[in-house]
């Protein structure tokens, strides 16, 4: 199952003259998971209950929909009197509709059965094919019972812990690693299709082993020498719909984004973003976007 997600990345990165390096940190999508595990759920197969039918009159939502959540979920709960509903995943995730996506009238797409398997699977494919040591993070857009809007957490990780430990003026806090890692990625994977399905991260001090400090105790530097504000940098973002890389962040990730503005895609006309970056220890806007197509 690995190389059937790894086998698109790879095809795209020599066309465009792209390698993947040791320590790359490469983030997908849930929904490309799901589709490459054949996840889908056709509405039309499933029963809803009791239950799902009285909760219909309170979401709008289609009753098959509202069973596939219950089936998925261990409890919920109306972030309002109507929606959302946010339920609390098998896997242990809180998330928005337990991460089913709609896949258009009559379907859905169910979570990844198991994302870290399918996270080691995918890094052992790309590991295999590049030679690169790479990490891997499967992201899954969620929102907040109260907030407006959407984020992006790490639902499924490989080669990389989950948990990090920082140090400050004797204060050791644990950071959730991977959903930093995951919002960082947000910003070019999107919500709804918008964006592309894949981004590589580079730059960013990670280890295997959970628990491990990323941070020393007084600089306030990363364990590689990096200053904090420039270890968060986005270097490609593959868009598999016409197999190029749509945007690039240049200088090894040593650009903050500053702003973010919408286009249409010239090939397949699908809606991209382009970032506006300002060097790290600069407030002048750095000309570092670029668009191989």
């Amino acid at each position: 199952m690995g190389d059937d997600l790894a086998g698109p990345i790879i095809d795209v990165l020599p066309r465009t003259g792209t390698a993947l390096q040791d320590g790359d940190v490469v983030v997908i999508a849930s929904k490309a998971v799901s589709i490459a595990e054949k996840r889908y759920v056709d509405l039309g197969t499933v029963i809803p209950g009791l239950e799902a039918q009285e909760l219909v009159g309170r979401t709008g939502k289609p009753a098959p929909l509202v069973q596939l959540i219950l089936d998925s979920s261990d409890d919920y709960f109306l972030a309002t009197p109507n929606v959302p509903i946010i339920a609390r995943h098998r896997l242990g995730h809180q998330l928005t509709f337990a991460g089913i996506d709609h896949a258009g009238t009559e379907g859905a797409w169910l979570l990844p059965a198991d994302p870290d398997a399918s996270a080691r699977a995918l890094r052992d494919a790309l590991i295999t094919h590049t030679g690169a040591d790479v990490a891997v993070v499967i992201a899954d857009s969620d929102g907040r019972a109260d907030r407006r809007g959407a984020t992006v957490i790490s639902i499924g990780a490989a080669g990389i812990a989950p948990l990090r430990i920082t140090e400050h003026g004797g204060n050791r806090q644990e950071e959730t690693f991977t959903d930093l890692i995951a919002a960082a990625a947000g910003i070019i994977l999107g919500q709804r299709g918008r964006g592309a399905p894949v981004a590589a991260l580079r730059g960013i001090a990670h280890s295997a082993r959970a628990g491990e400090s990323q941070q020393c105790s007084t600089t306030g530097h990363d364990t590689a020498g990096h200053s904090v504000a420039d270890t968060i940098g986005i270097r490609l973002a593959v868009c598999l719909t016409c197999e190029g890389i749509t945007l690039r962040l240049l200088n090894g990730g040593r650009y903050r984004a500053a702003g973010a503005r919408t286009s249409r895609h010239p090939t397949h006309g699908k809606e991209t973003m382009s970032l506006q970056v300002t060097e790290a220890a600069s407030a002048e806007p750095a000309e570092a976007v670029r668009r191989v197509i």
